[in-house]
């Protein structure tokens, strides 16, 4: 999955699974950590796209608008299909199940893959981390 993001200060594109930031510094490394160790305590987090989030998708992968920041981003077939999954209550762990399963990936490295990618999206706001009741 990728994620690519159109700034209007600049263009960054990202790998399959995660987002280079021009110049990001130790604040967001720290940022980057702390989401981690976040989505890993709350393995059954469930997720809500963000209200100021505007999408749309293709067979090739899609477009993110944050109307919030002001901020496009690009998402491959793989990202786009992560999204799907999330608006419709998913949780990471059935979501890594579907992606290994769709794209032919080993269960671990598609896990590793979309909690990085959650990770992402939660720190460009693009997602929200809600608990349900069964990991309170």
């Amino acid at each position: 999955m990728s994620l690519t993001q159109w700034d209007f200060a600049h263009v960054t594109s990202a790998s399959w699974t995660a987002v280079r930031i021009c110049g990001a510094g130790k604040e967001f490394r720290e940022s980057l950590a702390f989401s981690r160790e976040c989505i890993r305590k709350t393995e059954d987090a469930m997720f809500q796209v963000s209200e100021y989030v505007r999408k749309t998708s293709s067979e090739d992968g899609g477009v993110v608008l944050d109307v919030k920041h002001g901020r496009m981003f690009g998402l491959n077939i793989v990202g786009s299909k992560i999204l799907q999954l999330l608006e419709q209550q998913h949780t990471p762990t059935e979501i890594a199940q579907e992606i290994a399963s769709t794209f032919g990936v080993s269960a671990d490295i598609a896990d590793r893959d979309v909690r990085e990618f959650l990770e992402t999206l939660e720190k460009h706001h693009l997602i929200e981390a809600r608990l349900t009741s069964a990991t309170l």
